[in-house]
């Protein structure tokens, strides 16, 4: 797995690739279930696939304090070793910060994931948000999907004993 910190890095050997991006905090089985569908899409489409990364966490980027945001499952060289471990070929630390912060969401599609990344299919969550004041959503992906042609593919959802598993689940039942 490469890990790499802007995109440039990226499109200097790729011009295409499936991405899906978050958090990923403690590569639970939800996660995992999400890195199958990246993988297999990635093989249908024969590019790399790629775990866009979102650090810090942008709870900790606003928190007051940092007992104002929930607590990591996993630090950060944890969760590479992680997703190395499922098989991802490259993760793109995106770095959130006041000018990530500011980015207008029809900004982050078309320079980050579009040019940047030459995007051929996004996995996402249909609650995922993105852009200044998170404005961005999956109907505003499914539009830019359609003006740019990529795939946009809802993520599946781990269910167990009727509780869908997420960093929210795990991190209540560690309480």
């Amino acid at each position: 797995m490469i890990v790499i910190d802007d995109t440039d890095s990226f499109r200097r050997h790729h011009s295409h690739c499936v991405v899906t991006i978050g958090k990923f905090d403690g590569v639970h089985t939800g996660h995992q279930l999400i890195l199958q569908q990246l993988r297999a899409k990635a093989a249908e489409f024969g590019v790399p696939s790629l775990v866009m990364l979102i650090e810090p966490h942008p709870e900790e980027f606003f928190a007051a304090t940092p007992r104002d945001c929930p607590a990591r499952l996993c630090e950060l060289s944890e969760k590479l070793q992680l997703l190395e471990e499922q098989g991802i070929d490259f993760v793109y630390k995106l770095r959130f910060d006041e000018e990530l912060a500011c980015m207008r969401a029809e900004g982050y599609i078309e320079s980050i994931l579009v040019q940047g990344l030459g995007l051929q299919c996004l996995i996402i969550g249909n609650d995922f948000r993105f852009g200044h004041k998170r404005r961005g959503d999956f109907a505003m992906l499914q539009r830019y999907g359609e003006q740019y042609s990529f795939e946009l593919v809802e993520t599946a959802s781990c269910v167990h004993n009727g509780v869908r598993i997420s960093s929210t689940y795990v991190r209540e039942q560690l309480a």
